[in-house]
């Protein structure tokens, strides 16, 4: 069973993001209200923090506080 945001790979406000778990939804918005994010799906499939938070870095945009938040919300 999947744990994980589903989303495009463009950014997203987050109360526009659509998921099927509510908490992790809540997480989102709790990390940055104010900001679009990215979810990079396989990364974060995979668990690979390194990888995906080598990915945020790339681009200033993203956070890597966002994708923590939704790493320790996913369980």
């Amino acid at each position: 069973m999947r744990d994980f945001v589903s989303c495009s790979r463009r950014a997203v406000s987050p109360p526009d993001i659509i998921s099927p778990r509510p908490r992790l939804m809540a997480g989102l918005q709790r990390a940055q209200p104010s900001r679009s994010v990215l979810v990079i799906v396989d990364a974060i499939e995979a668990r690979d923090g390194d990888r995906a938070e080598s990915i945020l870095r790339e681009n200033t945009r993203w956070t890597v506080k966002v994708l923590g938040e939704l790493v320790a919300g996913s369980g």
